[in-house]
């Protein structure tokens, strides 16, 4: 054999392996901290793939470490990493025809249902955005990403410094926003609606920059708020926070996988998607009840504060509609918003079916993750 073949074969094989490397080791990048919930489901997602695939693909989580909130998405986009965790309130700009369904939070509230309130409408928009909206696939394209998977979280109360359960207490106030329809809400009651990351909520309700925010009752250990925060309100303003997009892929890293090996990152996603939502839904409650027990008071929003909030989501459809048209562009807001509340309507039904982790699951692979076309999907 000659040198000449030699080293033909030599590159051959050096490209085959690094070509196998590509596929089998992804990096996953989260802006939480270890040991928290989506860092813990980060890790379902990895180890769901390693077993989808037969230990033929593999994936390193790096909790707040590779890539925080901020710098996710363009990091992706980036190949600094090949999955990982989007929150598209941050980039409202890329992602505005997926983020106007997960403003409509607040809708779940003023309806009956049973099932945990994230499941409910994590599964929609993931049917939405995988199955009924190309604008959004296209979105996520054009920064050089994959949508795979989302959760919701249970509703959104207040964590707040001093006591806040009426709308006199609220006029005034700094309230930072779980996003864009929160932060309306906060405006219409009379007090100051501020933005920041959720990496910074800490220090601003320990040093008096703001005197609540408006974040899920879990992430008072995921962030630590419950060692600065001294009163909760619950009822007020509800609606999870829905803009996470839980699993998303680099486009070059899924465009490189086989098609067996893109159903093995959705039955992943799946697995994530179903254990951060319930993880959420169960320490919601339990850190509601820990709180209590740590001396934080919980408060019930009194029911001048609880009307408002019912008139204002009934109104703010209206306004997402028009605000998406005008501010972003989009087209057919209206008719958007009515696609998705009956995609809504049709989770609400199911709803009475997720009784565990586990049930969870398998609704959201037979419902949407199954019937995503691999072949086309994301490309």
């Amino acid at each position: 054999m000659t040198i000449k073949k030699l080293l033909t074969l030599a590159s051959a094989s050096a490209c085959l392996c690094l070509g196998s490397i590509a596929q089998a080791d992804l990096r996953f990048a989260l802006g939480y901290p270890q040991g928290s919930i989506p860092a813990e489901s980060a890790q379902v997602w990895a180890d769901a793939l390693e077993e989808a695939s037969d230990g033929e693909m593999s994936a390193k989580v790096y909790p707040l470490s590779l890539l925080n909130l901020m710098e996710t998405s363009p990091g992706l986009r980036d190949g600094m990493a090949d999955a990982g965790v989007v929150l598209t309130t941050y980039f409202m700009n890329e992602f505005p025809s997926t983020h106007m369904v997960t403003e409509l939070t607040m809708l779940l509230d003023q309806q009956e249902f049973s099932g945990p309130h994230g499941a409910i409408f994590g599964g929609a928009v993931a049917e939405y955005v995988m199955a009924h909206c190309e604008e959004c696939v296209e979105e996520f394209r054009q920064q050089n990403q994959v949508f795979t998977a989302t959760g919701t979280t249970s509703p959104l109360p207040l964590l707040c410094n001093q006591p806040v359960t009426s709308l006199e207490d609220a006029r005034g106030m700094r309230l930072r926003g779980g996003g864009p329809q929160h932060s309306r809400w906060a405006q219409a009651i009379g007090a100051n609606s501020v933005q920041m990351s959720v990496n910074e909520v800490y220090d601003a309700l320990d040093q008096g920059v703001v005197d609540c925010t408006i974040q899920t009752a879990t992430e008072l250990t995921v962030f630590r708020l419950n060692e600065v925060v001294t009163d909760i309100t619950v009822g007020a303003p509800g609606g999870g926070y829905g803009g996470t997009a839980l699993a998303n892929i680099n486009q070059d890293t899924w465009a490189s996988l086989s098609e067996a090996g893109r159903t093995d990152v959705l039955r992943a996603s799946a697995a994530m998607a179903a254990h951060i939502i319930w993880a959420y839904h169960l320490s919601n409650d339990q850190n509601l009840k820990d709180a209590r027990e740590q001396g934080i008071s919980v408060h019930e929003a009194d029911p001048g504060l609880a009307d408002f909030t019912e008139q204002f989501v009934a109104d703010d459809v209206n306004t997402i509609a028009a605000t998406y048209a005008e501010r972003y562009g989009l087209e057919n807001t209206e008719e958007s918003i009515r696609q998705f509340r009956k995609i809504l309507d049709r989770w609400i039904r199911l709803g009475a079916e997720m009784d565990s982790e586990e049930a969870l699951r398998d609704i959201l692979w037979r419902e949407v993750y199954s019937q995503v076309d691999v072949s086309s999907y994301g490309l």
